[in-house]
């Protein structure tokens, strides 16, 4: 078998998997809305049989649960003011909007499992490439006439934000001139221009502002709490995070994970393997081109303080649904559906004491809370871990939802959807199914809004590296195996990047639709890329590699589109050497990586690459031309993946063998 046919063979059988395995997306939906009068566009017919179809659902015990019936409740809210709108797209939008709405709580309680579609078995050897429609110069400035037909819905001009452009008036435009119009404000997942410019703030920490006063509000009005006399800290998501109490083994995805509770009872998920640092840049970076909401997700290096797992109370009797030993723990989690082992994360793991509480627990918020003060934890196991991600799931600001429509209701007309495709093809996520889309009602988002609607990527984290091997900064295509024009047939920017499920948003993607994201991604700059890059906790050197590498293909993604590049000095760097030729010097890298001193030296005396006297010169080189050396090549590397980072750097465990660990490496040097 050739090569592409082996690449074929390979997608056929991971997409049957994902398209099998349920709960990825309401493929039944159409029928559904048909069977219930409910037609693909507005009208008084659609919308009485649209209100009586969510009253059914309110009623029907599958959507009993107080999750369902809030996003119905919601629905039919919405549905009841639809015809009060003067505007006629204002209805529509409102009208696709209840829509997805019942696809969401539809798609999270129905399991449709089964045999995939033949349709859409056949489109899997075509996702080894993706394009959009390419316009040079002149063209783009061309009156689109009936071409028009083919751009997105709902669209505004940023000088008249509350009016939308008709497609008649896009007859008289270029693609050039539509790619300037925006979504309108209060779209469920993207920021509009208006918006972005009335608020210069750093987005990602007005997410956590909002967070933080509403878990705060709610907590200080529980049932009489006395914050004062208590002493209680005002809600921090940067101390809350630090100490974790254990609930219980997930078992939904790929990637081990846990669920844990921080000390005001808030829940949180913990998760290890390949997608600990991949999450936390991908949704930041998505949150700073416009994205309006995303989970708060935090990536951990290793020590005390930044995580501390506190298992359950030993005096309870010990089982997967409660685990309150390390033994126990591991156990569960290797014949979990995850088969994973934890012992490659866990750098510590001891007895909480009377004589350790306070060092053991230095991080611990306090809430008032005597379940969770420093002496109701004595006699518990604590856990510390090399490298690990939390992520914020409070009930207080959110009710979660189920999977966002990428492919119905909408979404192929939708600006956002269509041009999610560069935004995806950039970080190269390769996974971007409906499951790893979600919608969630948030709660006071906005002052005098109580519920709002949100749709935005809920895992991001199968991305910046390769298939099945996230994290793999060496494997960002560059130059023609990034992308390329082409002129076959028609012109077009094709990426040479395979995808497991391709939204069917994508095919509708439409040069202005891509030209609105590429102005975006080329508005990144490097400083925001290194700001970004610190959330990894990666070791510099590979944090540079990771700015290089967003840099220069946000640079070619603006080249493919005649944009001007924001950042044209490029402050980022190909080469990284440390240099190890002083005992003094290796000291002092040894601290910097938080590796073992007389571990380095015998190393490196091993290989002789310096000698007992000193006077042996020795350079180390983590990254050589922006690629990052192997863990043969470099002693740094080689020690890092040993001791911090056990998912690996240069090279990354895979899914299937993350309970044996990365592979034995014996450096040589270069």
């Amino acid at each position: 078998m050739n090569k592409l046919g082996f690449q074929i063979f390979f997608i056929f059988i991971l997409s049957f998997k994902i398209f099998a395995s349920g709960r990825l997306a309401d493929r039944h939906i159409n029928d559904f809305l048909e069977e219930n009068g409910i037609n693909e566009d507005y009208s008084t017919s659609s919308l009485h049989h649209l209100i009586t179809t969510l009253q059914m659902m309110k009623t029907d015990p599958l959507y009993k649960k107080d999750g369902p019936q809030l996003f119905l409740d919601y629905a039919l809210k919405l549905a009841s003011k639809i015809d009060r709108y003067k505007n006629s797209e204002d209805k529509e939008m409102a009208f696709t909007l209840a829509k997805r709405i019942i696809f969401t709580v539809r798609a999270n309680e129905i399991n449709q499992g089964g045999i995939p579609p033949f349709k859409d078995l056949f489109s899997i050897p075509f996702q080894l490439r993706s394009s959009i429609p390419y316009l040079n110069l002149s063209d783009r400035n061309n009156i689109l006439g009936d071409d028009a037909e083919n751009e997105a819905n709902f669209l505004t001009s940023p000088s008249l934000p509350q009016r939308y452009v008709s497609k008649d008036e896009m007859r008289k435009m270029s693609a050039w001139q539509i790619s300037k119009l925006d979504v309108k404000m209060g779209h469920p997942a993207w920021r509009s221009k208006i918006e972005m410019s009335h608020d210069k703030s750093d987005y990602w920490k007005k997410l956590e502002n909002w967070n933080e006063n509403e878990i705060w509000r709610n907590y200080k009005n529980k049932d009489g709490q006395n914050v004062e006399k208590y002493k209680i800290e005002k809600y921090k998501i940067e101390k809350a995070r630090r100490v974790l109490m254990i609930d219980k083994i997930k078992d939904s995805a790929t990637a081990p994970k846990i669920t844990a509770v921080d000390s005001y009872g808030e829940k949180w998920k913990v998760k290890w393997g390949l997608e600990i640092q991949t999450t936390a840049l991908a949704s930041r970076l998505y949150i700073k081109l416009g994205g309006r909401y995303a989970d708060l997700s935090y990536a951990n290096s290793k020590g005390r303080n930044q995580l501390i797992l506190v298992l359950e109370d030993p005096k309870k009797t010990g089982n997967c649904e409660a685990i309150n030993s390390y033994s126990l723990l591991r156990h569960c989690l290797l014949i979990s559906h995850y088969k994973f082992d934890i012992e490659y994360y866990t750098l510590e793991k001891g007895l909480i004491t009377e004589n350790n509480f306070n060092e053991v627990l230095f991080n611990l918020a306090q809430s008032g809370s005597k379940n969770f003060s420093k002496k109701s934890l004595i006699g518990r196991t604590y856990l510390v871990f090399k490298e690990s991600l939390v992520e914020l799931q409070s009930k207080n600001t959110q009710e979660r939802g189920g999977p966002s429509s990428t492919d119905v209701i909408g979404a192929t007309r939708d600006r956002v959807a269509r041009s999610m495709m560069l935004f995806d093809m950039w970080i190269w996520n390769y996974d971007a199914k409906d499951d790893n889309n979600r919608s969630a009602i948030v709660h006071n988002f906005y002052p005098g809004v109580e519920k709002y609607f949100v749709e935005y990527p809920h895992d991001l984290g199968a991305s910046l590296g390769s298939l099945g091997k996230s994290g793999l900064i060496n494997y960002l295509k560059e130059g023609e195996r990034f992308a390329r024009y082409s002129k076959i047939k028609h012109s077009k920017i094709i990426f040479k990047q395979l995808v497991l499920y391709r939204p069917k948003a994508w095919a509708k993607i439409t040069y202005a639709d891509g030209l609105w994201m590429a102005e975006k991604i080329a508005g990144i700059s490097n400083r925001d890329l290194r700001i970004i890059a610190q959330e990894s906790h990666w070791p510099d050197f590979l944090q540079e590699a990771f700015i290089r590498k967003m840099a220069v293909r946000r640079d070619q993604i603006a080249t493919l589109f005649n944009l001007h590049i924001e950042d044209p000095k490029k402050d980022y760097i190909k080469n990284f050497g440390v240099d190890l030729s002083t005992s003094q010097l290796r000291e002092k890298w040894a601290t910097h990586y938080q590796i073992n001193p007389q571990t380095l030296e015998n190393i490196l005396l091993k290989n002789k690459k310096i000698n007992s006297q000193g006077s042996k010169k020795y350079i180390d080189w983590p990254m050589i031309e922006g690629k990052i050396s192997s863990c043969k090549e470099s002693v740094i590397i080689n020690l890092i993946e040993k001791t911090s980072i056990p998912t690996g750097i240069s090279r990354r465990v895979t899914r299937m063998k993350d309970d044996t660990g990365l592979p034995p490496c014996l450096f040589k040097g270069i």
